[in-house]
């Protein structure tokens, strides 16, 4: 009999897959949730600047001007809207169109 199948089934101590991934999967959502306030801000004005001069404002062009503005922004496009989202604007459909508005909090 060979020893190598033997210690293959022996349980190694150490995470399940279950906690490993829950241990990995909080770790990413720390890593992205932490947002700098200066590169929010620096969106937020991107925003305005392309309100003000007319443009229809879409993730693409968006995230290429932000790109294009700030040169150490490495964020995806999916991880821009979520942080337009944390500025406090979305994206609303109307006649199959998305528009870019302010979000309006309810206090009632």
């Amino acid at each position: 009999m060979l020893e190598r199948p033997v210690y293959r089934l022996q349980k190694t101590p150490g995470l399940s897959d279950f906690d490993y991934k829950k241990n990995v999967s909080s770790g990413i959502s720390n890593i992205k949730s932490k947002v700098n306030p200066v590169d929010l801000m620096s969106i937020w004005e991107i925003i305005y600047k392309m309100v003000v001069s007319k443009e229809y404002i879409t993730i693409k062009l968006l995230h290429d001007r932000v790109v294009e503005e700030i040169p150490y922004f490495n964020v995806g496009p999916r991880s821009l809207t979520n942080w337009i989202w944390k500025i406090g604007f979305k994206f609303k459909k109307n006649s199959n169109r998305l528009f870019l508005m302010e979000r309006t909090t309810d206090f009632s």
